[in-house]
């Protein structure tokens, strides 16, 4: 079925479908909902601003699309109800939106459209958190393409926040925790130290949070490298968490086909 923000298509406004193959789009033959005066003043694309940030569409001529979601390496999944992410170029908004759930995949996510006037400049984001009133910064930016689509809601695309160092990475004290290759494919290596033997487990979760494999075995103290294939994951953004003699550590792994 349908999924997303739009619920409704109302004149004069243009719109872009993009399908994945191909499809017979049904309009009812009546329609008695809310009328035209109603729905422009609350549904319509006059009405899609939201609390944080505003934009207006009408001052652009090219737009793009984005399917997301908010993530740190210990949560996972961040939006809630009540958050908001904003979209800038050059520092300037060109969209917002606020989350959405989707019951198909048990998650909040964002529909954002983002405009413009030129192909080329660079998207940036912040993210609103709605339970403590506090504006994030994001890593990732986007090059700014007329008509461009990105993430679907089965493979959002995550925008994490930026990560703040703690002490121990600053004092050097943070054991050693890497992934390599990465991007990886078939195999992935997880190479750490460990003070004193233990046993260790492993939690691989998708971008929502959702733990897609777990791998329980015992560490040497010292330098320890771990194999592991991720067989049957689609490709995307996953985090992966090794807790070792009491310790959490995560890492950022990027799956390619």
């Amino acid at each position: 079925g349908w999924v997303g923000n739009l619920d409704f298509l109302s004149s004069p406004n243009g719109y872009l479908i993009n399908l994945s193959e191909a499809g017979t789009l049904t309009y009812p033959e009546s329609f008695n909902g809310p009328n035209e005066e109603a729905f422009r003043s609350n549904e319509g694309i006059e009405g899609r601003s939201t609390g944080q940030w505003e934009v207006d569409p009408h001052q652009y001529e090219h737009s793009m699309n984005l399917i997301a979601l908010v993530t740190d390496a210990e949560t996972g999944n961040l939006l809630h109800e009540g958050d908001e992410v904003g979209a800038f170029i050059n520092g300037e908004v060109r969209g917002s939106a606020q989350p959405i759930y989707v019951e198909a995949v048990d998650a909040y996510l964002l529909f954002m459209t983002v405009y413009g006037n030129a192909e080329g400049g660079t998207v940036t984001f912040k993210y609103y958190d709605g339970t403590d009133g506090e504006i994030k910064a994001v890593e990732e930016s986007f090059v700014f393409i007329a008509n461009d689509i990105l993430g679907t809601v089965n493979l959002p695309e995550p925008l994490t926040l930026q990560s703040v160092t703690d002490a121990a990475a600053l004092t050097g004290t943070a054991p050693r925790f890497e992934l390599f290759p990465n991007p990886a494919t078939e195999r992935v290596y997880l190479s750490f130290d460990a003070p004193a033997a233990a046993e260790i487990i492993v939690v691989v979760s998708d971008a929502t949070g959702r733990e897609v494999a777990r791998i329980e075995t015992e560490a040497a103290a010292g330098g320890n490298l771990l194999e592991w294939r991720p067989n049957n994951l689609a490709a995307g953004l996953y985090f992966v968490t090794l807790h070792s003699n009491g310790q959490v550590q995560s890492a950022k792994l990027n799956l390619r086909p």
